[in-house]
């Protein structure tokens, strides 16, 4: 059963970093697609004029603090969240979790070129990441 805490009506995962990669771990093991957010206070201010935003936020498999302003809002709620959980720390840990299997990633996004940038880079620091474009 997934637990989550709402700070101004945007639910959060009440996982660790460590906790919310094994769950990617697990969607990857899985069918289907997921969605995974990481809003940080300024997209939780946006999703309460942008119901859309909002809605994307409600229907994720996953969402993560990515600020501590998140994580500080959360003291006010029963539960807290424990941690801030960057989606950049995020990637980093499923990449090093997966650089070994036959799991595969695909960049996406940017300006031109900064997606193929990004590619390299994570090619450099994890060779045996599969990216597949």
């Amino acid at each position: 059963m997934r637990e989550v805490i709402h700070v101004l009506g945007v639910p959060f995962d009440t996982l660790t970093l460590e906790q919310a990669a094994q769950k990617v771990q697990s969607f990857l093991e899985e069918k289907g697609q997921h969605i995974i957010c990481t809003p940080n206070p300024e997209i939780v201010m946006e999703a309460q004029t942008d119901s859309e935003l909002m809605n994307i936020l409600k229907a994720a498999d996953l969402v993560v603090p990515d600020g501590i302003g998140v994580v500080w809002a959360s003291k006010y709620s029963e539960k807290k969240l424990t941690e801030r959980v960057a989606g950049y720390d995020l990637v980093q840990k499923i990449f090093d979790d997966i650089k070994d299997t036959e799991h595969t990633v695909y960049f996406l996004g940017g300006a031109p070129g900064v997606s193929l940038a990004a590619a390299k880079k994570m090619q450099q620091k994890y060779p045996n990441l599969k990216i597949v474009g």
